[in-house]
């Protein structure tokens, strides 16, 4: 997307927004128009309510081992979810989320999940 100072850039790929600073000349340091691109392009990312943090790079490679440790099949879930809940009503959502939680009860990760926390140690979740 093209911005008004072509110093921040901006994608969304995904359903993931990325905005980068990109005045390398000037360390980064925010201009006016780039203090207008980054406000404009900050709550065009949170139209709709669903950017609720801004990470650096490090940040979000960080937060991506921290649920990529969780129980897989969990997260498995939680994306699909996640990308059904754009598409469809509350009522119809809240319903796909029950039966798609539902077999998840059942796991192995599960009853890891449970031991682990009543053992206060990590889990060894095996997608299973």
């Amino acid at each position: 997307m093209q911005t008004e100072s072509n110093e921040v850039l901006y994608d969304v790929a995904d359903h993931i927004t990325v905005i980068t600073l990109n005045a390398p000349e000037r360390l980064n340091t925010i201009s006016g128009p780039m203090q207008n691109d980054l406000t404009r392009l900050l709550i065009r990312a949170n139209h709709g309510g669903l950017a609720n943090e801004v990470v650096t790079d490090v940040a979000l490679m960080a937060r991506a081992r921290e649920i990529a440790a969780n129980a897989p099949l969990a997260v498995q879930v939680a994306k699909r979810m996640m990308r059904m809940g754009l598409n469809e009503t509350f009522p119809d959502h809240v319903h796909h989320v029950y039966l798609q939680l539902l077999p998840l009860f059942k796991t192995q990760d599960m009853q890891e999940g449970i031991t682990a926390f009543m053992e206060k140690r990590e889990p060894k979740f095996e997608g299973r």
